[in-house]
């Protein structure tokens, strides 16, 4: 009866193992751990690569993208630009005329009016008419 409870105890415990055996065991995870090891690395390694160049085809893709969009943008905001300078310097041009802050601009002849070469009419020869 003694030998059938130390052979239970035994049981519960489960195999015994030797000092080699466990430093055989140990060197067996050392090995496995570095092969899974180098094998993770290198995998990482290959995604990372991969992710490297897919990154820079789309910023490649998006950088066309956004100079196509930045020149659309320049040129209307050149010709609004253009426009609105336009605007604003004929309607302060008399402003700045009057101030004297600029010279009168030369005009033109328009249709139908003289020009600054046709000789002008003396308007006593009106007033003359206009007396008799």
């Amino acid at each position: 009866m003694v030998k059938q409870v130390k052979s239970r105890k035994a049981a519960r415990r489960g195999p015994e193992f030797s000092g080699r055996e466990i430093w055989l065991a140990g060197l067996g995870a050392a090995a496995l751990t570095r092969k899974q090891g180098a094998r993770l690395v290198q995998a990482m390694l290959d995604e990372g690569s991969q992710l490297q160049v897919r990154i820079g085809q789309t910023l490649e893709s998006v950088r066309a993208r956004l100079d196509e969009t930045v020149e659309v943008v320049r040129e209307r905001a050149g010709s609004a630009l253009g426009e609105v300078k336009g605007g604003i310097e004929s309607r302060l041009e008399p402003v700045l005329v009057r101030f004297g802050l600029r010279r009168a601009p030369a005009r033109l002849p328009a249709a139908g009016r003289r020009s600054a070469a046709a000789p002008r009419r003396k308007a006593t020869a009106r007033r003359s008419r206009k007396a008799a």
